[in-house]
Parts: C-alpha cells; sequence; structure tokens
C-alpha cells in the first residue's frame, strides 16, 4: 500500500528531559527494550534513556505510519495501536517498509497527553497470553480510562544526528453519565421571547469526566429544538408560555426534565461599545477604536463590551449569539471573556475578547438572538520604531543566492512586544563605505541584491579593477508604516560581507537526510572535456509535493574548494551554496549547513534552486546550479462518513451508500480516498482487503463484499456479521471507519404490547390507544411472523413532537392529544404498521 505522508506525520518534536519524571511511567534502558517501571501504574510514557546514534544506513526515512490515527474508545477498553516506519520509492511515494520497521522496533518511544484520559500499556500487560515480557515497541495499547481526549505521540528520535520522526492518535473516550441535571431556575431566567438558548450551557453531567451525547426533546408548541439550541418563538396572547425540556443521556436510565416560563422580550434596538480596563469602561464613540499596537500590545488583545438598549431607553434582553470580524487577518474574535456582571442573565456574551493581527480596519459584529446586530469599527495602526539585523561578519561564496532577510535575522520593531507585527517592505541597496574603502559601483561588479533582498554574488570575484571583494548594505522601509514612519525613515546597515572565490565540482540533493541512489532529487556536475569545463545536469526538474504548511528536509552532497586558498581540507562546500525558491509566496527555502528544508507556505508551485560557482578553465568561473520543483498541495483536515442506515437486513445482495465528505478548497479529490473493509465474524476478523479493479472478495469466503466510490455491496453475509469499512486518505494522514452490522431481515413490524408502570396491559383496540397523560408505559415490538418481541432494538417515531417522549422502550404523554401516530422502526430501517394514540388528563 503507498502511502504519501503530510508534513504532520513526518516532523518529530524531541521528547523533553522532563518526561522522565512523569509518574505512570515505564522506558527502554539502553534501546534494548528491556522494560523498567517507574514510579506508578506501568502505564503512561515509553523513552528512551539515551541518545546512540542509530544505524540509519542507505534507508531514506520519509515518516512514521499508524494502523490508526482516530481512535475512539468507551471507557475501560483498550485498543492495540501498531507503528510502521514508511520509505521513499523510486518515484517519490512513501511506502510502508516492514524490514525497516522491524530493524528499529526497539526504538520508538510513545507517549499520551493526558495519562488520567489514555494511557499506553504494554501489551503483555493486557494480554499476557498473546504478547511477551521481551515484545518490541512497535505496538503498544491505549487504554481509555476516562471521559475526554488525548493525543497518543509514536516517535523515533536519534538526537546524535538530529534526526527526529513522530506521529500521532488522537484519542476520544467516551464515559456515560450516571446522572444528568437541566438548570432550571437559569431556564427560566434567561429564556426571553424571541431569543435562543444552547441547552449544552445548563446542563451538568454526572461524574464531570462525562461527555454524554444527550439528547434534547422540547415539550410545548412556543419553542423549536434544532440539535441542542432551542428557539423561542414570539409569544402571542393564545400561545402558552409554558415550555418543557427533557435531557437524555446515553444511559436510556438517566435522563431530567426541566419546566420553565418564557419570558417578554425587550429587543435591542442601540448598542453601545467599551474598552474594558480593569474595572473601568473607556466608552467608545461612533468613529470605533483606534488600536496603536505601539501603545497596547497585539499579542496580548483587549477586552470589550457592548450594552444594549431596546425602546424607551430599556435595558434589552437580547443575548449576543455571536461576534464575527469582517477581517480576522487584521482583528481576530477570541474567546469570549468574562460576563458575570450582565444585568439581565448569566450567559450572555456581552464581553468579547480581540487580538490585533494586522494594519488596516475591520467590522466586529455582535448579532442578537434576535436577530439585531451592533458592528464596532476597529482600526489597527503600528508605528515603526527600527530595524534590527545581526550585525555579526558574514561570509559568501561566488554564485551563492541567499535570502538576506533570513541570513542577517532581521527584525522590524513596532514598540515593546510587538516585533514583526507587520512588514514594512523592506528595500535592501549597496551603500558607499570609508573604511573599508568600498564604492557602490564595485560592488555592483561583485553581486546583485533586490529590492526585496535576494542577493546574488556573481560566479567570477575577480572583475577588472576591483580588488576589495567586500559589501556594505543599507536596509530601510519601503512602505510608511504609521505616523513615523516615512519611507526610509529607519535602517540599519550590516558589518562587512566578505566574499570568496570558490570551485565547486559537483552537488548531488537526496530527498531526506540518507544518501541512495533512488533518493537523487537534483544533481549537477562539471565535465571536462579538451581542457575546457562545463556543467552537466544528471537529475533535473524531478518534483516534489509538499503539504500546506508542511515541510520537507533535504541532504546536500558537494565537493569542491575554495579557489587559491589552500583551505580544502577545512572547507565545507554545501557551506558555499546558495538555496532559494523562486517563489517564497508557495514555499521558502532555508538551509543549515548540509541540511536544506522547503516549507509550503500556499497552493502553488516553486522551484528550488542550488547554486555556486566553478571553474571553466584558465581561472574564469561561472555559475553551477541544480534544482526541483516544489508542488503545494492542500489536503484535507477533515474527513466525515454518512450513511442512512448502518444496519443491514441480510438480503442476497444490496447496495449502501456511504458519504465522505472533505473540506471545501481542499486539493484533496474523491479519487483519492482509498476503501478498504474487514469482516467481524464471531469475534474474528478478517484481513483488510484493499480495492482491487472495483472488486473485494473476501479470503477463503463465498461472500463478496464490493467498496467502489463509498458504496459497500455485500452479498451472502451471516446475521451477526460486522462489515468495518475504512476510508483513508493517505495524502491527508487521515483515517476514518463505519460499522455495518447484518441482522435478520424485517418483513414486517408492529407494537404487540403496551403496558403501564405496575406491569398492567394497556388495551390496543384495531391499533388505537388512550393513554393518560404523565403515565409512565413500556413499549414492545413484534418482528416479522416468527413472534419475535424486540424491546432492546426497536425504534419508535412520533407524528407529533411533544406530544409523547420514547426512549428506548418507556413511553411518557406530555400533552393531551389526539391522532397522534406512532410507528415501529427495526434495526435495519423497516417502518411498522402505526398505532393511533389519544392522550387524556
Amino acid at each position: 500500500m503507498v502511502f504519501t505522508l503530510t508534513a504532520a506525520m513526518l516532523v518529530g518534536t524531541p521528547l523533553t528531559a522532563s518526561a522522565r519524571g512523569l509518574t505512570d511511567l515505564f522506558y527502554i534502558e539502553n534501546n534494548k527494550g528491556e522494560f523498567k517501571t517507574g514510579t506508578g501504574t506501568t502505564t503512561g510514557t515509553v523513552t528512551g534513556t539515551e541518545t546512540s546514534t542509530l544505524d540509519w544506513g542507505e534507508n531514506d526515512i520519509a515518516g512514521l505510519v499508524l494502523n490508526e490515527t482516530d481512535v475512539e474508545l468507551e471507557k475501560g477498553e483498550d485498543e492495540l495501536l501498531e507503528v510502521t516506519i514508511a520509505t521513499y520509492d523510486n518515484s517519490g511515494n512513501a511506502v510502508e517498509n516492514k524490514e525497516l520497521t522491524e530493524k528499529f522496533a526497539k526504538n520508538f518511544t510513545w507517549k499520551s497527553s493526558d495519562n488520567s484520559v489514555v494511557s499506553v500499556v504494554l501489551p503483555w500487560k493486557v494480554n499476557s497470553e498473546k504478547y511477551s515480557k521481551d515484545e518490541k515497541t512497535d505496538k503498544m495499547f491505549v487504554r481509555a480510562k476516562k471521559g475526554g481526549k488525548a493525543k497518543v505521540t509514536v516517535s523515533l528520535d536519534d538526537f546524535a544526528n538530529d534526526i527526529h520522526y513522530s506521529v500521532v492518535a488522537d484519542v476520544r473516550v467516551s464515559q456515560w453519565a450516571t446522572e444528568i441535571k437541566l438548570d432550571a431556575a437559569g431556564l427560566d431566567r434567561d429564556a426571553y421571547s424571541g431569543d435562543s438558548l444552547d441547552l449544552k450551557d445548563y446542563t451538568t453531567l454526572y461524574p464531570e469526566e462525562a461527555n454524554d451525547q444527550v439528547t434534547y426533546t422540547v415539550i410545548g408548541q412556543s419553542a423549536t429544538l434544532k440539535g441542542s439550541v432551542l428557539t423561542f418563538k414570539k409569544l402571542t396572547s393564545k400561545m402558552s408560555k409554558e415550555v418543557t425540556v427533557i435531557a437524555q443521556g446515553m444511559n436510556e436510565e438517566v435522563r431530567d426534565e426541566a419546566t420553565f416560563t418564557i419570558n417578554d422580550s425587550v429587543p435591542a434596538t442601540t448598542f453601545n461599545f467599551s474598552r474594558v480596563d480593569g474595572e473601568k469602561l473607556e466608552s467608545i464613540g461612533k468613529t470605533g477604536f483606534a488600536w496603536s499596537v505601539n501603545e497596547y500590545k497585539a499579542k496580548d488583545g483587549l477586552d470589550f463590551q457592548v450594552d444594549m438598549k431596546g425602546k424607551g431607553d430599556a435595558i434589552s434582553t437580547d443575548g449576543i449569539a455571536s461576534w464575527t470580524s469582517s477581517k480576522p487577518a487584521i482583528v481576530e474574535v477570541g474567546e469570549s471573556s468574562d460576563a458575570s456582571n450582565d444585568p439581565v442573565r448569566k450567559n450572555n456574551q456581552r464581553r468579547i475578547h480581540l487580538i490585533a493581527k494586522g494594519v488596516g480596519t475591520a467590522q466586529i459584529t455582535a448579532k442578537t438572538t434576535s436577530g439585531k446586530s451592533g458592528k464596532l469599527k476597529v482600526v489597527v495602526s503600528a508605528d515603526l520604531t527600527g530595524i534590527k539585523i545581526d550585525v555579526s561578519d558574514v561570509t559568501l561564496y561566488s554564485g551563492q543566492s541567499v535570502e538576506l532577510t533570513d541570513k542577517l535575522k532581521v527584525v522590524q520593531e513596532f514598540g515593546d512586544g510587538n516585533d514583526n507585527f507587520t512588514d514594512a517592505g523592506l528595500k535592501w541597496e549597496f551603500i558607499d563605505s570609508q573604511t573599508p574603502a568600498l564604492s557602490k559601483k564595485d560592488m555592483g561588479k561583485l553581486a546583485t541584491v533586490s529590492k526585496t533582498g535576494l542577493l546574488t554574488v556573481k560566479p567570477d570575484l575577480s572583475p577588472k579593477g576591483v580588488t576589495n571583494k567586500q559589501l556594505k548594505l543599507k536596509v530601510s522601509n519601503a512602505k510608511k508604516i504609521g505616523k513615523t514612519g516615512a519611507v526610509g525613515s529607519k535602517y540599519a546597515e550590516t558589518g562587512i560581507i566578505s566574499l570568496k572565490q570558490v570551485n565547486i565540482k559537483n552537488i548531488t540533493v537526496y530527498r531526506g537526510l540518507a544518501e541512495g541512489t533512488n533518493n537523487i532529487i537534483a544533481e549537477a556536475h562539471v565535465d571536462s572535456k579538451n581542457g575546457r569545463n562545463s556543467v552537466k545536469n544528471d537529475v533535473k526538474n524531478k518534483k516534489e509535493t509538499i503539504s500546506l504548511d508542511g515541510n520537507k528536509q533535504y541532504k546536500i552532497v558537494a565537493v569542491g574548494e575554495i579557489a587559491g586558498s589552500g583551505e580544502e581540507v577545512t572547507f565545507e562546500p554545501t557551506d558555499a551554496l546558495g538555496w532559494t525558491s523562486s517563489s517564497t509566496k508557495v514555499a521558502t527555502a532555508n538551509k543549515n549547513g548540509a541540511i536544506g528544508t522547503v516549507k509550503a507556505v500556499k497552493k502553488g508551485n516553486a522551484t528550488i534552486t542550488i547554486c555556486g560557482s566553478y571553474d571553466k578553465g584558465g581561472n574564469k568561473y561561472a555559475a553551477i546550479k541544480a534544482s526541483f520543483k516544489v508542488n503545494v498541495t492542500q489536503p484535507t483536515k477533515s474527513l466525515t462518513l454518512t450513511t442512512k442506515n448502518t444496519v443491514l437486513p441480510n438480503k442476497k445482495s444490496q447496495s449502501v451508500a456511504i458519504k465522505a465528505v472533505l473540506d471545501k478548497g481542499t486539493t484533496t479529490k474523491a479519487k483519492d480516498i482509498q476503501w478498504s473493509v474487514v469482516r467481524k465474524r464471531d469475534g474474528a476478523l478478517s484481513d483488510p482487503i484493499a480495492l482491487t479493479n472495483g472488486k473485494l472478495p473476501l479470503k477463503n469466503d463465498v461472500e463478496d463484499v464490493d467498496v467502489s466510490n463509498g458504496k459497500l455491496k455485500a452479498v451472502g453475509s451471516k446475521v451477526g456479521d460486522q462489515f468495518i469499512v475504512t476510508a483513508k486518505i493517505p495524502s491527508a494522514g487521515i483515517s476514518k471507519t463505519i460499522t455495518f452490522t447484518i441482522v435478520t431481515e424485517s418483513k414486517k413490524a408492529s407494537v404487540s404490547g403496551i403496558k403501564d408502570k405496575d406491569g398492567n396491559d394497556v388495551t390496543i383496540d384495531k391499533n388505537k390507544v388512550t393513554l393518560q397523560k404523565g403515565k409512565t408505559y413500556s413499549l414492545s415490538a413484534l418482528i416479522n411472523e416468527d413472534d419475535k418481541v424486540d424491546t432492546k432494538n426497536v425504534t419508535y417515531t412520533v407524528s407529533k413532537p411533544g406530544y409523547v417522549f420514547i426512549v428506548g422502550n418507556q413511553m411518557v404523554p406530555y400533552m393531551t392529544g389526539t391522532g397522534i401516530k406512532i410507528t415501529p422502526v427495526t434495526p435495519d430501517g423497516k417502518k411498522g404498521t402505526a398505532i393511533t394514540v389519544t392522550i387524556t388528563d
């Protein structure tokens, strides 16, 4: 199977020294795979104690692959994760390398971001019959300890060579609540005609770490419910102000209800904004707020408050439904601030935290629950106060190109704590110098510098009449930034840049950090013929793919010498090479010695050029260059799978559509999704079967399973079988699963009986029944004609929402009414015969 890994999977972070001090710790002694337990239990972090150099050999490691990166567990469950090393093949794709994984199987480290939620457990601790104490660390169990989220990071580190790779699995643990409480008093206080409330804000689960998927039901005609958002209608004299809400946990026996009254509303008509300064409020006029980052630090942000009034200067009862920014790149809306001083309600977000991100104007909109909006104009400015550069002497070499902003570590100052807040559009130029004697004219014969700061040293540093091989530069702001920022008003001079003539004889660039013929991405060498030298490009125009915001590293190998200096022994040729990008807006290129890094910035294409100079003969020098192309992609960050029903009848043949939804604007396409399936029967799993020519035949069985273009076709399956379908996007590092269960096909269904809470039968006459408001009843359903009664898996639909509340097989009528139809629905989606209910007092 081929994997194209994202940068998030390829770039690792070394473990910190404090990792050894964690409780719930075990580690590998001397990288030999001998486990030693630390304090506490034997769960948590697995880490190596030494930083010995690993034997990388000729393999170019692309990254790590986990068998699952999106794990969902319930409290108490364990799941096995296995890590595999991926290496590049001849086409530049990342493929799983089982042989190399076996070689380094003792060197993986595992760490949970929150051991109280998810811990890492040695395999033999979970199953001592299957796994021994000598088991290597390419596999570990993750254990769900309580409700919450955690990240499990698997790393492969060679600290001596500064080589680090890691991959992360997101783990979500569900923990059912044992009790649910609705804040009836809060709802009674905060419910206003025309407003909306999120019921999650009024629901408390016990224990504290429970994270149930709570289902809500509303009883009453004065409110509507969508998900957890309760919207109150504008009341009329004929409408009841009383509303009942029911919160139901995943355990059907855990629920609560709250009855409250809708208050008359006062919609907002005027909005007054203030800046919050500690305990004081600074009123903002109609012109908005002028935010100078020199006065207020951008990174800290500022708090603002809105006060609203209705007609007749009455205090508005509106809540704030949302805060938005018209230009988030200029002003970003942060987390809502404390609103405990709200004069109307508890959960009203009348305060907001704003963060300045750039120079310009943004409109901040506060939208109320009644649909009214107030706008705050924020004008962000920044006065440039100075430019700093690293003035230590820099040596550059003939034929080399460098980005001066990176090489000289330029810092644009906008007051304390706001360095590099915005871009002053730096302008670079050569300047005359008295000490030593340098002229702009002579410097122009040695090098060129673009206004944006790309400095290119000419291949031959012996032009006629020039003896001093040095440069001096000036950098200034090209834009007017702030009231004190006239163009060119702030500048800093470099120290002296010395130039040296070099003779580069060949350049080879390898994908990744290991050498090898298959890893060469660019290559050029000097060819001698008839006493003259010329450049031959052995490998060129190869294309690399890098995911947005990711990066790749490349190893540069070169042979060369400093011309006529006798410094060949200590000279490192890669220092003399340039490493530049044709479009820094698409991808940036940075080099540290023999390691070049390319970072993806936005979708598009760029060319990376490695350049120097060579001796053509007769002490005449020309440029030697090698290059490769970069394509920056934007893989989807999410993948959602939906289907109408995950319970399938055991028909002879059927096809179920699975819809896969990707992020908007992504370069990932539906064809990039790799579908596979395993069958689970009697607790045993079949091997994963990848899509091959549209057919996925299950091994050693007569069934035929086809997963193609998001469709599952299961033929001849047995009742009780489960088909676990996986949709994987290797280029995005995303994997999602959906499970289908095979059940007996339903031919017909009906309500077979209703009992009151004392167990007495309630008469059903010609599919009609009369029930009493407020009493509790239990339902049972008959499936097919074999008298099979199902009280657990059958669900029910109600034709008039709000009159009857049904959870599982428990039913409570809440309002009087007639003509209410209750329809049983079988697990495989078959609707049965409805009963008609009349509810009396």
